[in-house]
């Protein structure tokens, strides 16, 4: 047990080292274009919404896990720097949309391109270790969210139309229903626009084959 919690304090030393590295990553590109990280994730978390969705302010500050507070406030700076664009709802008028303008959405497509620096710490990495990384991650991702440690993702794990090796294919083993078409893990989504929470049964089902999955 002891040695358990040792090995997980390195784990965990690790992802904080990781995770200063793109902090200040993320805090140089916001810099060189003046938003901040939270800025930053607010515009590419708008470019990833449907067309026809509506984003309110608490969809926002859900899907950031932040204060409404501060999200508020980046929104209002976005608004008046013309990346963010507000409508009043049709049928409430006390529903305000968010949408991005095109200097937004230009600006969203940009922050959401990591620099090579990531890539080029994975490339040390053999290519099957990619696709087990990624897995462990999910599973490490759900594990908190079901936990309300982080905001709940719309992953395919989650997702009604996710079925899980449904085929022998090992490079496509899944099923998306909602495309019907089969695909393999590193297809798996973290954020997908088109996620409908599963029921209970498919949920269980999905998460209990995933998470024993090595």
């Amino acid at each position: 047990m002891i040695e358990n919690l040792q090995l997980y304090q390195k784990i965990i030393v690790g992802f904080s080292k990781l995770s200063q590295a793109m902090k200040n990553k993320s805090w140089e590109r916001g810099s060189q274009r003046k938003i901040s990280p939270t800025q930053g994730q607010i515009l590419a978390f708008l470019a990833g919404r449907k067309k026809d969705a509506i984003t309110s302010l608490s969809d926002i500050v859900d899907h950031l896990g932040v204060t409404a507070a501060t999200v508020s406030d980046a929104v209002r700076i976005l608004t008046e720097k013309g990346l963010i664009k507000k409508t009043v709802g049709l049928d409430d008028k006390r529903l305000i949309n968010h949408t991005l303008t095109l200097k937004g959405l230009k600006l969203a497509q940009e922050v959401s391109e990591w620099p090579d620096f990531m890539n080029q710490a994975l490339d040390v990495l053999p290519a099957d270790d990619h696709e087990r990384l990624f897995l462990i991650l999910i599973k490490m991702i759900r594990q908190l969210q079901v936990r309300g440690e982080i905001p709940v993702s719309r992953m395919c794990a989650t997702c009604q139309y996710f079925r899980l090796n449904m085929y022998s294919d090992n490079q496509r083993p899944h099923h998306c229903a909602f495309v019907n078409e089969p695909f393999g893990n590193r297809n798996l989504r973290l954020d997908c626009p088109d996620h409908q929470e599963a029921d209970a049964q498919l949920l269980d089902k999905n998460w209990n084959e995933l998470i024993n999955k090595k």
